[in-house]
């Protein structure tokens, strides 16, 4: 993600295992003033859509995780509609995947709705 995180922005995880690439969507759900060590400038809490857990009760199970701001599998909105494009995908990804695994990606974005 490039910039600062910003509290109830919809942002898109890119989840890449063993070649395997899912793509979840979820909102920052921390401030600059939460309790929680998130300032939102390095490191950030994003909570998964609950579309994307319809089996769990969202008040049991919250389904948050921390991520560095600058983290190369957590993009804004606008970054992964950016990312949909073949040649933007391989400048973001390619440095540290294979272009069949970035090649995934990019067509995981592309068959998502934001």
């Amino acid at each position: 993600m490039n910039g600062t995180a910003v509290y109830g922005e919809t942002v898109v995880v890119i989840e890449v295992d063993d070649g395997d690439v899912r793509v979840k969507t979820g909102r920052i759900v921390s401030d600059g003033s939460s309790q929680v060590l998130a300032d939102n400038r390095n490191r950030t809490i994003v909570a998964a859509d609950p579309e994307m857990h319809p089996d769990t009760d969202p008040l049991e199970d919250a389904h948050t995780k921390e991520f560095r701001v600058d983290d190369i599998h957590l993009l804004k909105a606008r970054e992964a509609e950016a990312l949909r494009d073949p040649r933007s995908a391989q400048e973001w990804f390619g440095s540290i995947y294979q272009d069949w695994v970035v090649s995934k990606i990019q067509r995981a974005l592309r068959r998502l709705k934001l």
